[in-house]
């Protein structure tokens, strides 16, 4: 019988048929021929995911029928394509491995599949991280975490895509990556020269693998996802996709747009102050004395005294003068002045 893609709901019929490599590995397992754990991942994969309705990605033929014993415990084949990962399974022949490596199988409730700087997360909350904001030369450590059935030295390959905006892979070399292949050097593809140094640590706990990317950025980058690919030594992969998840910032640029707006703003005050002082000590449209005035003009209807002055005439000399109004009564009174312009001197030198 061919099971093709599409969803399965858990209701067997009598004609369903185990896959080969689920036999194979059971009897495997029996013979000793593999270790337990490796088999941890086909029973768990195959019953602790207690689900009802599994999506099946790829075409499984098989000769075999599913025995009446094995009805009771339905068949069931987990597809990690839900919170932000997709697993595609490579079935290069019915004998050998075709499971990916998982983010799911043996993870207890105080194991997260991702980390970053320091923050952990579930595999369901994998599409709703939280933004991560690095600055440029400040490191950003990003883990994973990740279960392979045949056990930890069998993972060949882990690939984070940074500057990447949807779950697709180009694979045209303008993406910018960083890859651990086992058995070699890290490897960055760096097209738009945003990393300025990257490591990527390997290591086992609680047979898992933990692969650590650092990485230090040479300058900004907008909004970007990123993108985990794995695959095993069989090429089983699986991908990790975190939508919105980083961006670079440059807080030098930002320091020195600060101080810029600073500087230009002291640079108006002091200009504002400046032109202050310096309109204080412009000399204003002063009046002249009335005498002066007289002797340039001749006519003492030209003349102007200052603000809250009045214009008396001497008795004595009949010369203009400006006096304050109480003043000029107090000299009306002693004959000093009169504020008449009868027999005004027509002073001309």
């Amino acid at each position: 019988m061919i099971i093709g893609l599409g969803y399965f709901n858990g209701v067997f019929a009598d004609e369903l048929l185990i896959p080969d490599w689920i036999k194979n590995r059971a009897s495997r397992w029996s013979n000793d021929q593999i270790w337990e754990s490796s088999n941890i991942s086909t029973s768990q994969l195959l019953d602790n995911q207690r689900s009802t309705s599994i999506p099946i990605t790829e075409t499984i033929v098989t000769n075999e029928k599913i025995s009446d014993s094995d009805k009771s415990s339905p068949l069931t084949i987990w597809q990690e394509e839900v919170f932000g990962t997709i697993t595609r399974l490579s079935l290069r022949d019915s004998t050998g491995d075709q499971i990916p490596p998982s983010f799911r199988v043996t993870f207890e409730s105080t194991e997260f599949p991702l980390t970053i700087n320091g923050t952990n997360y579930r595999l369901d909350q994998i599409k709703n991280v939280t933004l991560t904001k690095v600055e440029i030369r400040k490191p950003l450590k990003v883990q994973i975490r990740m279960y392979e059935n045949e056990g930890t030295d069998n993972v060949q390959h882990v690939m984070l895509y940074l500057n990447q905006h949807g779950p697709k892979i180009l694979n045209d070399l303008t993406e910018t990556s960083i890859t651990y292949e086992k058995g070699k050097t890290t490897q960055i593809i760096d097209p738009n020269n945003l990393i300025a140094n990257a490591t990527i640590t390997q290591s086992v706990e609680e047979y898992k693998n933990v692969f650590e990317f650092e990485v230090k950025f040479s300058k900004k980058m907008d909004m970007s996802d990123l993108l985990f690919r794995i695959w095993d030594y069989p090429r089983n992969s699986v991908d990790m996709y975190i939508p919105n998840a980083l961006i670079v910032t440059d807080a030098s640029a930002s320091l020195k747009n600060v101080q810029n707006n600073v500087l230009q703003e002291s640079v108006a005050k002091l200009n504002h102050t400046e032109e202050n002082k310096l309109k204080s000590s412009l000399p204003e449209n002063k009046i002249l004395a009335p005498l002066k005035q007289f002797k340039d003009r001749n006519h003492l209807e030209d003349i102007t005294c200052k603000e809250g002055m009045i214009l008396v005439i001497k008795t004595v000399n009949d010369f203009p003068a400006c006096v304050k109004p109480e003043t000029k009564i107090k000299l009306i009174d002693r004959k000093w002045a009169r504020n008449t312009v009868n027999n005004l001197l027509n002073y001309s030198n």
